[in-house]
């Protein structure tokens, strides 16, 4: 479902930040660092902790499943673009504002997935990075990359790809919650993508979204018949639409892949962590998803042997926001309190007394 087109008069600049455009706020300077599809590997989580020291010690999870860096100096995003570049988090200074690209959580390990689409996001990255021209796109516009889980549910995006539930193995363009009709082999899903971001250029004028266009979604469809498309693309029936709410089986806590392997989801309070926190997540070896929830989800595990290890670090092991959860009657982003017990403090985390068990909130009417 496409929503009403609302023409833009916009009359000031963007001013979304970015790591090399920080942004003052009351504790001094923010940095906003993008995370195509909300990855992180151990070394980009240890060399997150080390940025963080520039500033406040705080990094922020956002709801576009970014991140960002608090109480920096006026003077540090040199030394802060320097850093992540070396961690592969910043991988064009040109287009470090324009690399907004959501993807589900799992990225096609959720039970109920079509596709794998970690090297589809990798890809539209990359691409998105090697086109000069692409780097005009505005700060606030969107890519979504769907797994076909349901798990992101109707989420905002400008251009999405979804996969085609006949043959998952193809994925449609959506224009603003709008169907274009276009398939395409997932190799070349990005480029078909990026084609619609070009187009949505030479229309723009001073939108900021496609919804802010004077047509709307249907402009940039109707653009798309004359434009210059990947030879594997091909039109079908303009029938799907994203999940009208996420899907109810992605929980916090233990999920089993797709493949077998197990992915453990928690929920990080108040959507903060400081740099003991990121470094103790990157000794657990495994890769991150952050999540437009806040959240982090580990995935591709063995076992669920690390569980432990992230209430320690003061994680929650709980099911997601009520945001995420369509039986969500409550958010879960109060401070969680241990119950009193006997017994001195638990190893590794003074918080929690010897004896008590792990506790696993929900928000939900279960």
């Amino acid at each position: 479902m496409t929503r009403p087109s609302q023409a833009s008069s916009r009359t000031r600049p963007d001013r979304c930040p970015g790591v090399l455009a920080l942004h003052e706020a009351h504790d001094g300077w923010l940095a906003r660092v993008r995370l195509p599809g909300g990855r992180l590997s151990p070394s980009q989580l240890r060399a997150l902790a080390d940025v963080a020291g520039l500033g406040n010690d705080t990094v922020e999870l956002t709801v576009r499943a970014n991140l960002q860096v608090r109480g920096l100096g006026a003077g540090d995003s040199e030394e802060l673009a320097a850093r992540l570049a070396a961690a592969g988090l910043l991988p064009s200074r040109a287009h470090e504002r324009v690399r907004n690209v959501l993807a589900s959580p799992l990225a096609g390990r959720h039970p109920a997935a079509l596709a794998d689409v970690d090297e589809l996001v990798a890809g539209l990255d990359r691409e998105l990075c090697a086109d000069a021209d692409l780097a005009r796109l505005p700060r606030r516009f969107l890519f979504l990359v769907d797994d076909g889980s349901g798990a992101l549910g109707q989420a905002d995006h400008d251009v999405a790809l979804v996969p085609v539930p006949v043959c998952p193995d193809e994925f449609a363009l959506l224009l603003d919650g709008l169907d274009s009709g276009w398939r395409v082999p997932a190799v070349d899903a990005p480029a078909l993508a990026l084609a619609a971001a070009r187009l949505f250029l030479g229309l723009r004028e001073d939108a900021w979204r496609v919804r802010e266009l004077a047509g709307g979604a249907p402009a940039v469809i109707a653009a798309l018949r004359d434009a210059k498309l990947p030879a594997s693309a091909r039109r079908g029936e303009a029938t799907l639409a994203l999940a009208q709410a996420p899907s109810t089986s992605l929980t916090g806590g233990r999920t089993v892949q797709r493949d077998g392997l197990l992915a453990l989801t928690a929920s990080v309070p108040r959507g903060r962590l400081r740099s003991a926190q990121l470094r103790a997540l990157a000794d657990l070896g495994a890769e991150v998803r952050v999540s437009p929830w806040r959240t982090l989800s580990l995935v591709d595990l063995l076992d669920d042997a690390c569980a432990r290890e992230l209430l320690a670090i003061g994680l929650v092991l709980a099911c997601l926001p009520a945001a995420a959860c369509p039986l969500g009657i409550r958010p879960l982003d109060v401070p969680f309190r241990v119950p009193p017990a006997v017994g001195g403090p638990h190893e590794g985390d003074p918080g929690r007394p010897q004896g008590v068990d792990p506790v696993y909130a929900s928000g939900a009417t279960r």
